[in-house]
């Protein structure tokens, strides 16, 4: 009887092990998948806060499971549209404060976004790892941010849309993007606008316009003057030639003891022989 119950305390113990190896936990807020050896990856997502068991645990390396803490993504979007008149390039000699000033429009939204978890699979497959999953992320705002940029420079009246109507517009332009297929936008809006004050943008204007006005008068002097220079370059040029065409037409024997080579004009002098002597 002793044996007995020594042998079913042993069984059980291993019964324990065994069951505790092959447990799996999927904790709160995360969503795994799981890839095994014998069966490949899983389209199933499993999770949130779930307990399962799998077999395949016990065997070394044949069990892969990816967990994803998917807590929505936050990010601040700046919409490129800084411009500036007043550089140092356009400035440079010019006395005036208003020159220096800066006159730029600065936008930024506030974006929230999550992963579809039944995407995960699809992602997993295309390479998605937990520990790129923070890659993956700055990666999908950077293509939303030049999205939104794209829709506010095609029509800056969005500006004016609800919120809900701008995030519409956004999913609406991404839908047939497959690279944005595991995106749920959750939150659009704008957090910050910056305009210039209007006082100051038409005393620039006024200041940026009076600069160009300068510069073109300035590079159209300079052109007269290259033009004027050429000019008398090149009357010199044709009164020299007209020199030496009238000398050669008056003397034209001149010829006679000339001869052209690829160096220039050299004077040829005649080779007697001993008989021409005689």
């Amino acid at each position: 009887m002793k044996k007995v119950i020594i042998g079913f305390v042993i069984i059980l113990v291993f019964g324990i092990v065994i069951f505790l190896v092959g447990l799996v936990h999927v904790k709160e807020n995360t969503y795994a998948v799981i890839q095994t050896k014998l069966s490949g990856l899983e389209e199933k997502v499993y999770g949130p806060d779930i307990w399962l068991w799998r077999w395949e645990k016990l065997l070394p390396t044949v069990f892969t499971m990816y967990r994803f803490n998917l807590n929505p993504y936050h990010a601040d979007i700046d919409v490129p549209l800084n411009s500036n008149l007043g550089t140092e390039d356009i400035t440079e000699g010019e006395e005036t404060d208003t020159a220096s000033s800066e006159f730029s429009f600065s936008l930024v939204f506030y974006l929230v976004f999550d992963i579809i978890p039944e995407k995960l699979p699809s992602l997993v497959k295309s390479g998605l790892t937990p520990e790129t999953l923070d890659i993956w992320y700055h990666d999908i705002a950077t293509g939303l941010t030049e999205k939104v940029t794209a829709i506010i420079i095609k029509d800056p009246a969005t500006l004016n849309l609800k919120k809900q109507e701008f995030l519409a517009r956004l999913r609406t332009l991404i839908a047939h993007e497959t690279v944005y297929d595991a995106v749920s936008l959750i939150r659009l809006e704008p957090k910050s606008l910056r305009i210039p004050d209007y006082d100051e943008y038409i005393s620039l204007k006024s200041w940026f316009l009076s600069f160009l006005d300068k510069k073109i008068a300035t590079l159209q002097e300079e052109k007269e003057r290259h033009i004027r220079a050429i000019e008398r370059e090149m009357d010199e040029i044709i009164l020299n030639l007209k020199t030496y065409k009238d000398v050669l037409q008056k003397y034209p024997a001149i010829v006679d003891f000339l001869y052209m080579n690829r160096e220039g004009f050299t004077t040829h002098t005649p080779e007697y022989t001993d008989e021409e002597e005689d």
